[in-house]
């Protein structure tokens, strides 16, 4: 049994992770308790669509200015297409605007066709968006083609740009430094998710040093709100506070991650208790922890965090009912399970991952054609949407399952279909021709 990467973008307060569910290419007997093992619990990077340019990791004292917001085209640009996944094309993008690339007569016109998509919400002129970037600026460019290197799976290139940054609290990331471009402000220029996506970087291939800087990150956080709530940072306003509290929940949810997959229970168990204890009003936080323990086993203390989740203003009725299923999978209460996702299917027929969660519970009540036909009902209905790895498995698997003589070609189809229309850095194994 595998589980291809999670690749599409987390929210702050992990609001409605996608639960990933494998069934085997090779027998139908697993429990589901070995499939939802292998779900991916809560965000591991900050999320794809809001890159929050304002943020500054450590604000402290009235002397220190928010970073400036850009409204550069090449940013701009960028953006949009990193909103809509077009990963390559943020790529090549960033490499023309950073200077990696030597510009020609052409880049102009090369760049139109760039942004010469449908989806795109803004027009931009392709000629501004080669204009200079300011330092600030150079660095939203990075952190973006940082992300989408992650995002296609070029880790080699995201550890290259990492390294090229150095040491983000060196004096070259400070305002101070370019007094003629930033007059009035002062300090740190890196973004709050940059520093993250470092992380996200380091984390694949130094572990331990990635979890250290975020808790380094956790400390400053702390620190900054404590002076903000007892009064000693004046010059700040409420929105800001709010700002930093969200940018801890970013940070908590990060280490709740990273700590389960080192298998470090405790210590995600310990962060999902911190988060809960800093957002004692929302839902999201008590449906982590819940989703923390049952990663861990403890169905008790799971089903009591599900239970305050539910009784929070904020919860929704959809995130209730996928929670209950999945507290039910581990049970081995299947059908009770199936009959949750199938209730958060109704609610919300977009919502694809209930009905390839239903679809998996089918699978485990021997109702392998109602598996395979749910599962298709949703490629068919969205395909776009459908074309996620984990659902995508799930469809091949049961075409092992069920047609063993001719799943190859079923899947072959799917394959073309992933070509035409999957997002930038769909990982395709997910398709296994065998």
């Amino acid at each position: 049994m595998e589980h291809s990467e999670n690749s599409e973008p987390e929210r702050i307060q992990a609001e409605r992770t996608i639960e990933r569910s494998a069934a085997s290419t090779n027998s139908g007997d697993n429990s589901v308790r070995e499939v939802l093992e292998r779900v991916q619990l809560v965000p591991p990077s900050p999320p794809i669509q809001r890159f929050l340019s304002r943020y500054d990791r450590k604000p402290s004292g009235n002397s220190r200015s928010d970073i400036p917001s850009s409204k550069h085209p090449a940013i701009q640009a960028l953006r949009e297409l990193a909103h809509h996944l077009q990963w390559v094309s943020v790529i090549l993008l960033s490499a023309q605007v950073l200077g990696r690339i030597p510009l020609e007569l052409s880049d102009a016109e090369s760049v139109n066709l760039m942004l010469d998509m449908p989806e795109l919400s803004i027009t931009l002129d392709p000629v501004a968006i080669l204009e200079p970037l300011l330092p600030h600026e150079k660095l939203i460019a990075i952190m973006l083609r940082i992300l989408a290197l992650l995002r296609i799976r070029d880790l080699a290139s995201a550890v290259a740009e990492v390294e090229a940054l150095g040491d983000l609290d060196a004096s070259q990331y400070c305002f101070e430094s370019f007094p003629v471009e930033y007059p009035n402000f002062i300090g740190s220029m890196v973004p709050f998710e940059l520093h993250l996506l470092r992380v996200e970087v380091l984390v694949r291939t130094k572990h331990h040093q990635a979890v250290r800087d975020l808790y380094k990150i956790l400390v400053e956080l702390d620190a900054s709100l404590e002076e903000f709530d007892n009064g000693k940072d004046e010059g700040r306003c409420e929105s800001r506070s709010g700002l930093l509290r969200a940018q801890r929940n970013v940070v908590l949810c990060n280490l709740i991650h990273h700590h389960l997959m080192a298998a470090q229970y405790d210590s995600a168990s310990d962060s999902a208790r911190r988060l809960v204890n800093v957002n004692s009003d929302d839902a999201h936080a008590f449906f982590i922890l819940s989703r923390v323990l049952l990663y861990t086993g403890n169905l008790e203390y799971a089903k009591l965090a599900l239970q305050v989740g539910e009784a929070k203003k904020n919860a929704e009725r959809v995130d209730v009912h996928m929670h209950r299923g999945l507290l039910f999978a581990r049970q081995g209460l299947i059908e009770q399970a199936g009959d949750e996702f199938e209730a958060a299917s109704v609610l919300e027929p977009e919502h694809v991952m209930s009905s390839n969660n239903a679809a998996v519970c089918m699978l485990h009540m021997g109702l392998l054609s109602d598996a395979v036909e749910r599962l298709e009902g949703v490629f068919e209905n969205d395909t776009v949407a459908a074309l996620d790895e984990g659902l995508v498995f799930n469809l091949c698997s049961t075409y092992d399952l069920r047609y063993p003589e001719s799943s190859k070609t079923k899947k072959q189809e799917i394959l073309k279909i992933a070509r035409k229309q999957a997002r930038q850095g769909f990982n395709t194994k997910c398709i296994t021709l065998r």
